[in-house]
């Protein structure tokens, strides 16, 4: 009845399945803006019970809403615009509280929750209750809790400063805590800052943990991490398949849903991050990373969003009843077609066509080698592996000589990753937008691409485990374990073929630098000053016998290696070209050492050239005949072949299946085999934990793979 005496500006927008992103926004928190995740349509509305209020949580299709002076608390359903009035909270003086529900308010054991992120006070109330119960909870010697989440009836916790699990329950008007004995996940030392979001989801508790690379000006996502509570044996147990989940998160209150019923993709976590406009989704089963603007005509005066799930269960059950009529309809209309369809196919005899399909292998041998001469050598290679008519037409490639008078092409860079869910690699012709498929070894599952060069993959597993490896040739070369610290790198690299002599491995960390020579039985560590020089996630380069390093402000450092003696310098020029860095890359062109500075979500993208007499970064205009293919792991250069493919940058980025490259001389981003235009990175995906790899299957004998340690062909 209230719905139908409200006007439309009064009421939320019609409910669907998705959750919506509600904006408070207008002087006071006047009025509410609804954007929806699938259609980016924006609604605005003024609803009395969102008017002036702030919200503290969204729970089981509820949300917590307050005035400014916390005297005005209550519970609010947006579909049955219910209302349940809470007791005042005069006590609560800050915003830096987190809020939950134990159960739903129909439950008689029901309980609002209040949790100071930084704060041992805890208050809680039922629905019905005049007063709040108010009760200082220290966890251990000094820990608080900072966030809980109901979980198969029971509430889980987590403290500050020390992330510890607590179970909590209350007994009469107690409450108690148990601390549950279970190690937090071990950290990404190049991925220092994060955030934490815990979350039940069909009856079991997870963990997301989001890790930030920090430039001088903004954060920027890095690494996601998805764990599971195993109760049975008390650890976090990391997981690289949600199923058909979708996890929503926020500052409040994440929440999860079915991926099926939304109708979006299963494996997909949305969240925002910085002044609350974007919405970043990553999938797990990918790694993969997008970004979107669902509301562009945002007012400027807004306040953090909230994700705002209704209970689908108080919809009208009319809609449901309709829906089914319609979907028996379309199905006996489907069945219809299909029995038409089969009738005409018995009609014209072509039932039964697959029983006399031929073969390609059928072909006479001389086409068959005609045709493997005019494959691209990748091409070939697959070719040969498709049976055995094949490899009798394409012998086999002696690639340290050209033995069968293949015309073999110059491989540009091929972008690599790890598909998490069928246990292959992934190599991505950027320029023919083919993909390549490769099983990988057991000895590679859960390995981190950590830089690459000339063909040859640095790659770590564990904390201590690092080692070369080439999967063209499947070669592994294993260096020595690192030391008790563990891997402590921002960002790694290697000086020449990890098979010559003269092979210098080089990393850096906040605080440290870390170096291990062939022939060397253990890593050397040398102490840096971290205020003075603080490393950002992108590869060094060796360039003129140094190791040349970019750091969060966009300063220089290079360390050297002169008749054994080491020297690390922080150098006073160049100054950083750009006011504003969101993304930084270095590479050797041509002889010279470049530089990509870029805007936030691609805003903007600028190459320089170190002019090494003066010491100034010179802003490259056009990069001739020459392309830059960058990653957070490897930026590598090379010549084009043809003008279409020259002065051009590719990224570890997609739009649609098509890679996305910078022209220099439009000034845009496009993507392979599209005439599509972008000015920014907003509605790509980002592929996370790849790198650009050099095609190499040159041959090495062991007395080459010798000297760093252990050697293995996968």
């Amino acid at each position: 009845m209230e719905m139908r005496k409200r006007s439309q500006r009064l009421l939320p927008p019609p409910f669907r399945r998705t959750p919506w992103l509600v904006f408070a926004h207008g002087k006071r928190m006047k009025y509410q803006i609804f954007c929806s995740i699938t259609d980016q349509k924006m609604y605005i509305r003024s609803i009395p019970e969102m008017r002036r209020k702030f919200c503290w949580a969204s729970c089981y299709g509820w949300l917590v809403m307050c005035d400014l002076n916390m005297t005005d608390l209550f519970l609010w359903n947006p579909v049955s615009l219910e209302k349940i009035q809470l007791p005042p909270l005069l006590s609560l003086k800050s915003i830096q509280y987190n809020c939950t529900l134990s159960s739903p308010p129909s439950d008689p054991n029901c309980r609002v929750f209040f949790f100071g992120e930084f704060d041992p006070l805890v208050f809680y109330c039922r629905p019905g209750d005049d007063k709040w119960t108010e009760e200082k909870c220290v966890v251990g010697e000094n820990d608080s809790i900072c966030v809980a989440i109901s979980c198969n009836d029971k509430l889980y916790g987590s403290t500050y400063p020390r992330s510890r699990l607590v179970e909590i329950s209350t007994v009469g008007d107690c409450l108690s805590t148990r601390v549950l004995e279970v190690e937090e996940p071990d950290f990404i030392p190049e991925r220092p800052h994060l955030s934490r979001h815990m979350l039940e989801s069909c009856g079991e508790l997870f963990l997301v943990r989001i890790f930030y690379l920090l430039t001088s000006d903004v954060y920027e996502v890095g690494s996601i991490q998805v764990f599971r509570m195993d109760f049975s044996r008390m650890v976090w147990v990391k997981v690289d398949n949600l199923e058909d989940r979708v996890f929503f998160l926020c500052r409040k209150s994440p929440f999860s849903c079915s991926a099926t019923e939304l109708g979006l993709k299963r494996g997909s976590i949305y969240f925002n991050t910085g002044d609350g406009k974007l919405v970043y989704v990553f999938n797990v089963e990918d790694d993969s990373l997008s970004v979107s603007l669902p509301c562009s005509n945002l007012p400027t005066a807004y306040y953090f969003p909230t994700w705002v799930l209704p209970d689908l269960s108080l919809i009208d059950r009319q809609v449901e009843n309709q829906r089914e009529i319609e979907e028996e309809d379309d199905g006996r209309e489907m069945q219809n077609m299909k029995a038409k369809e089969k009738e005409g196919l018995e009609k014209f005899g072509v039932v039964n066509t697959v029983a006399n399909e031929r073969h390609w292998s059928d072909l006479p041998h001389e086409i068959l080698a005609s045709i493997a001469q005019r494959l691209r050598l990748v091409d070939y290679l697959s070719f040969r592996g498709a049976c055995r008519e094949f490899r009798l037409v394409a012998p086999s490639i002696k690639w340290r000589t050209d033995s069968i008078g293949l015309e073999t092409e110059s491989l540009f860079p091929w972008l690599m990753f790890f598909k998490k869910d069928n246990g292959t690699c992934n190599f991505i012709d950027p320029w023919h937008n083919d993909t390549y498929c490769m099983n990988i070894s057991e000895l590679l599952l859960g390995a981190v691409i950590r830089f690459s060069k000339d063909g040859w993959l640095l790659m770590s597993r564990g904390k201590y485990f690092i080692f070369f490896f080439n999967p063209f040739t499947r070669a592994m070369i294993h260096l020595p374990d690192l030391c008790e610290e563990g891997f402590e790198f921002i960002s790694i690299c290697f000086s020449s073929l990890p098979t010559s002599s003269d092979c210098v491995v080089f990393g850096i960390g906040y605080g440290a630098i870390f170096l291990i020579c062939k022939g060397d039985e253990n890593w050397s560590r040398l102490g840096i000053d971290s205020k003075v020089f603080s490393p950002y996630a992108n590869n060094p380069v060796f360039y003129n016998e140094g190791f040349y390093c970019l750091s969060k402000k966009g300063d220089i450092g290079v360390f050297e290696i002169k008749n054994e003696y080491v020297t690390w310098t922080v150098l006073d020029k160049p100054e950083r070209p750009c006011t504003s860095i969101y993304q930084t890359f270095l590479a050797e062109c041509d002889g010279e050492l470049l530089s990509v500075f870029m805007g936030h979500m691609g805003k903007f993208t600028r190459v320089f050239r170190l002019n090494r007499s003066k010491m100034v970064w010179i802003e490259v205009k056009s990069l001739g005949n020459h392309m830059l293919f960058v990653s957070h792991t490897s930026s590598i250069s090379a010549k084009a072949k043809t003008p279409e493919m020259a002065n051009k940058i590719y990224f570890s980025r997609f739009q649609g299946e098509s890679i996305v490259f910078y022209s220099l001389e439009t000034r845009m981003y496009h993507s392979v085999g599209s005439e599509h235009s972008m000015s920014d990175f907003y509605d790509t995906k980002e592929q996370l934990h790849c790198g650009w790899i050099e095609p190499r299957w040159f041959e090495t004998t062991e007395e080459e793979l010798n000297g760093f340690g252990g050697i293995d062909t996968l």
